[in-house]
């Protein structure tokens, strides 16, 4: 976890880009597989942050009616950081 003075010195490091993209991809029961920085901000701490974000969370299973046939699906987010 960052605090308020180490995420200031990492906005900082983040080369003019606030903002992070990390594509990931889900299974049918809502397990995170595949997690890669797809755009990185620049500041190894705040990229570290988002992966984190996108890992730790507990997604919901898919709806039966959603992406038949598939047994994993493609996402992406984007983080901005200020």
């Amino acid at each position: 976890m960052l605090d308020s003075q180490d995420y200031q010195a990492a906005l900082q490091k983040a080369k003019n880009r606030d903002s992070a993209v990390v594509s990931f991809v889900l299974d049918r029961h809502g397990h995170v597989g595949q997690v890669k920085m797809e755009r990185p901000t620049g500041s190894e701490a705040l990229d570290r942050r988002a992966m984190r974000i996108v890992s730790s969370r507990q997604y919901p299973p898919f709806p039966d009616t959603a992406w038949p046939g598939k047994i994993i699906r493609p996402f992406t987010a984007a983080f901005s950081f200020r």
